[in-house]
């Protein structure tokens, strides 16, 4: 499902649009990413639920529970944005895990699914939980059954075009990963 990820804007646009006071200093210098792949840091917004403090950190894509012992565990790719290009939040879960051997933390997230909308539709069955910037503090709040957020985004705010297959390699992290590309037609 979800196998890239773009990050393109900087830790202090994140940190003004949601409100938040970046102090910590390993994500001021943070750079645009093009083209994330699970086991990859991504600037993730998250809510400490003991201290209710709210934060921007890096963490890496790919969920380690804590109670976890062992941390090992075809199509043409597309690119989906908003219809007026703006950034919207995708809803997640995040933990922390302690190796065993060395005592490093190690912080984790994952991203939620749902069932596709009608335009994802057409390349997957499954999609993002999208939220709304309404739903933001909602999400990262305490409710304990934020259930009624986990739906299809609206198609009709959305867009979709295919990319290169260049998005398949990591290395390949610039903003030409997500520029279209002319699908091959069947000549008759």
């Amino acid at each position: 499902m979800c196998g890239r990820v773009i990050q393109s804007s900087g830790p202090l646009r994140y940190a003004i649009v949601d409100g938040m006071n970046v102090r910590d200093s390993r994500v001021h210098n943070y750079p645009p990413r093009w083209n994330v792949a699970p086991s990859q840091e991504l600037l993730v917004i998250r809510r400490n639920h003991q201290t209710g403090e709210v934060s921007l950190d890096p963490l890496r894509w790919g969920l380690i529970p804590y109670w976890c012992k062992d941390p090992t565990g075809g199509r043409k790719p597309y690119a989906i944005a908003t219809k007026d290009s703006s950034p919207f939040g995708i809803a997640g879960i995040w933990e922390n895990w302690k190796e065993p051997a060395s005592g490093e933390w190690i912080r984790t997230f994952a991203i939620i699914t749902t069932d596709s909308n009608e335009l994802v539709a057409e390349i997957h069955d499954r999609m993002p939980v999208i939220l709304a910037p309404a739903d933001y503090a909602r999400w990262l709040g305490g409710e304990p059954d934020p259930r009624d957020l986990m739906r299809p985004f609206p198609a009709h705010l959305m867009r979709m075009w295919p990319i290169s297959t260049r998005v398949n390699k990591p290395e390949n992290d610039d903003p030409s990963i997500i520029e279209p590309i002319e699908l091959a037609t069947d000549a008759a």
